[in-house]
């Protein structure tokens, strides 16, 4: 089974200021590893929405083998949580197992399409730590139930320009998508605006036709008028 991770869209000309400062933070980045993986990455959703948290989360599910990573970053604090699974029975807090392949398969649904088949929720516990929980239904009616404590990473220099760079890039789609609407909302404006011109022109072409129309006719009747009072004569 093949997955492909999601990447931002490029932004256009008018963002080109905020577009080069990500390029040059990029550049000077890459010379490492960006997010921490446990080998191929199955899912990178940014700016998730759990429902017991105010803030909006990137996640990243990475697996290898017999074992999967999870890594969690908050857009507003740049905190960053991570672990790595290998034994699921140590997280599981129900009464059904699954294999390792339908909880990696699991999570990345719960995670994408977050609703009642499958969920993914971010809890926070009275010692302040984060625990990613997950339900996932199985076969006839039954569900999986899983929760993964993730552990808060320190942050060092680099991953904290990382963790900018990902701010800057989350303000630089939002500025882009705030962009194409507003550019299609003027095209949308400057149609109807077209349409409303070229209804006047119209309208205004048939009261002058009217008018002409009207002229003639009065005119047509004069004539008559004339040649009868010159027959009489």
């Amino acid at each position: 089974m093949s997955y492909v991770a999601k990447h931002p869209n490029p932004l256009g000309s008018a963002l080109l200021g905020a577009w080069l400062l990500v390029i040059l933070f990029g550049q000077w980045l890459s010379r490492s590893k960006d997010l921490p993986s446990a080998g191929t990455t199955l899912l990178y959703e940014r700016n998730l929405r759990f429902r017991s948290q105010p803030e909006s989360f990137h996640v990243l599910v990475t697996a290898a083998d017999d074992t999967f990573a999870l890594w969690i970053e908050s857009t507003s604090t740049h905190e960053q949580w991570y672990i790595s699974v290998r034994d699921l029975a140590v997280h599981n807090t129900g009464d059904v197992v699954l294999p390792m392949t339908a909880v990696v398969a699991g999570a990345q649904w719960a995670l994408t399409n977050n609703g009642a088949a499958a969920s993914a929720d971010l809890r926070r516990t009275t010692a302040g730590a984060l625990v990613l929980e997950l339900t996932i239904p199985a076969c006839f009616g039954a569900v999986a139930r899983y929760a993964f404590p993730v552990a808060r990473m320190q942050l060092n220099s680099e991953r904290a320009l990382r963790a900018r760079l990902r701010a800057a890039e989350a303000e630089r789609d939002h500025m882009a998508r705030q962009l194409a609407a507003q550019t299609k909302q003027l095209e949308c404006d400057r149609e109807a605006a077209v349409r409303a011109e070229l209804a006047a022109a119209v309208q205004r072409i048939r009261y002058e036709a009217c008018v002409r129309a009207a002229s003639e006719g009065w005119t047509n009747v004069y004539r008559n008028c004339e040649h009868l009072v010159h027959d009489r004569h």
